[in-house]
Parts: structure tokens; sequence; C-alpha cells
């Protein structure tokens, strides 16, 4: 091999090495983003559910019986 194919090669494999770094941060990043919206969105099921809970209550709907009431 000549020095110039030599000098290709170790490039390639720099850029490989590069892009497999990024590649992981991207995967561990994904998975915190999955975690986070998980929690937002059972966040949001609540917040909706208590809000039909009181609308119905505001318009005079009896509450259900698991409620204690």
């Amino acid at each position: 091999m000549n020095e110039k194919a030599k000098h290709k090669i170790h490039m390639q494999k720099k850029v490989q090495g590069i892009y497999r770094e990024i590649k992981k941060q991207k995967e561990i990043e994904q998975d915190d983003n999955i975690i986070g919206k998980i929690i937002v969105n059972l966040c949001v099921v609540i917040i909706l559910f208590f809000f039909i809970m009181s609308t119905l209550f505001d318009l005079g709907v009896q509450l259900p019986e698991f409620f204690g009431v």
C-alpha cells in the first residue's frame, strides 16, 4: 500500500469512530426522551381526568361511588 491509501484508510477509521460515538450519544439521549415523554403523558392524563370530573361535578352530575361520596 502506498502512503496515500494508508492515509485514506486511517481517515476513514477516524470518521467511523466519531460517527459511532455520535450515534451512541443520540441513543442515550433518545432513551432519556422516551422516559420524559412517558412522565409528561401520565401527568396530562391525570390532569385531563380531574378536569373532566370537575366539569361534570359543576354540571351537577353525581360522582361515582369509588370517590366515597
